[in-house]
């Protein structure tokens, strides 16, 4: 399952994430259903089935989530309302000028620093150590379930601040994605250039070029 979520991801952020959202998701909805009703058959109630097929389920309903928050942000993005660029497209990710201005308003820098041991902890809990698995986590996260981050009071202020500038919480998510992304490798002592050596469309470029 998780392989098959890692393509419709990875098209919902090419160039024709516009068609590829749409289709994308009906796929995987329809995909979900076939894959969630197989595994009700297969399980015979056992304690430990049990367990894995609602742990199948809340992965299948963050992954939606994030699918939708994918969309919102395209549409928003079509429709005018979140077309300002907040991160360089090049990799390893980074705030662009107007990225760094906007953080700098929102005071991001400070709620990170405050909810940073909240922060580390969600990472730290997430099921890799591979720093470009930690980037895709930080950005997924920020975008669709920023309270695994932040506190309540600050969710709050970066909401205000989001609504102020004409956007969703979903279009400032790469941005305060990144940012995270930075203080935790600098907390771990992890490079940012080291997210290109995990990268699995870097790494087959580079396969493919041997």
């Amino acid at each position: 399952m998780s392989e098959f979520i890692v393509l419709i991801k990875s098209a919902l952020s090419s160039d024709g994430g516009a068609f590829a959202s749409v289709f994308g998701f009906v796929v995987v909805v329809a995909w979900l259903l076939v894959h969630t009703t197989r595994k009700i058959t297969e399980h015979d109630c056992k304690v430990n089935g049990v367990g894995k097929l609602e742990k199948s389920i809340d992965e299948i309903k963050e992954n939606l989530v994030y699918i939708k928050g994918t969309i919102e942000l395209l549409k928003a993005t079509k429709n005018g309302r979140s077309g300002k660029v907040l991160t360089q497209a090049n990799s390893p990710i980074a705030p662009t000028a107007l990225g760094c201005e906007y953080a700098k308003e929102m005071g991001l820098e400070g709620f990170i620093a405050s909810d940073f041991e909240k922060i580390a902890d969600a990472v730290d809990a997430s099921s890799s150590s591979n720093p470009y698995d930690i980037q895709q986590f930080c950005i997924e996260t920020a975008s669709v379930f920023p309270e695994k981050f932040f506190s309540h009071h600050n969710l709050e202020k970066i909401k205000l601040f989001a609504f102020q500038k004409g956007t969703s919480l979903v279009g400032l998510g790469e941005l305060i994605g990144v940012m995270i992304r930075d203080a935790y490798f600098r907390y771990k002592g992890i490079e940012v250039a080291e997210v290109d050596k995990h990268d699995p469309a870097k790494q087959q470029q580079a396969d493919d070029s041997e």
